[in-house]
């Protein structure tokens, strides 16, 4: 199972579409626990990095975009639309 690491943007993105921290680390954990498994599950952009689907916030629909390796996953950021 491959780690998962934050960038700092993930972070900021994160705070912005969910406001409390406790709400924020069952989200996370649910959308690590995916990807430090399966990363591949995602769609790959031309842009060489990797976008999957979230739960959605509220009513806004959710997408995570990160990248990986053999080891890690990193999270880059989230975007609500």
């Amino acid at each position: 199972m491959r780690s998962v690491i934050h960038d700092p943007l993930f972070a900021d993105s994160l705070h912005d579409l969910i406001g409390g921290p406790a709400i924020a680390d069952e989200y996370v954990a649910a959308v690590e626990s995916v990807l430090a498994e399966s990363p591949e599950m995602g769609t790959l952009l031309e842009s060489g990095v990797w976008m999957i689907p979230a739960a959605p916030i509220g009513s806004q629909s959710v997408a995570v975009y990160y990248t990986f390796d053999e080891d890690e996953v990193l999270l880059i950021a989230m975007t609500a639309f």
